[in-house]
């Protein structure tokens, strides 16, 4: 599990293609910064984003995010 903010900062714009090389053997990797929330599988690595739990922009609602380890690698987004 690759885990970043990323701690570069600078924009989120195609955050996604810069932290793939960093996790390049990563079953799933969790990371911030965009405000917005995200729980997809691509190319068998889980994208794993909790959101914004305060609903801070760009978020368009307050999320948080459960990522369940087990037999099974799987996120839960939470709106609240």
């Amino acid at each position: 599990i690759g885990l970043n903010h990323p701690s570069e900062g600078g924009t989120p714009l195609n955050l996604e293609q810069r932290l793939r090389p960093k996790f390049h053997d990563a079953h799933a990797i969790v990371f911030g910064h965009t405000h917005q929330a995200q729980n997809e599988t691509k190319d068998g690595v889980l994208l794993f984003n909790p959101g914004s739990a305060t609903g801070m922009f760009p978020a368009k609602e307050k999320t948080f995010g459960i990522l369940h380890i087990g037999k099974e690698l799987r996120g839960e987004i939470i709106k609240l």
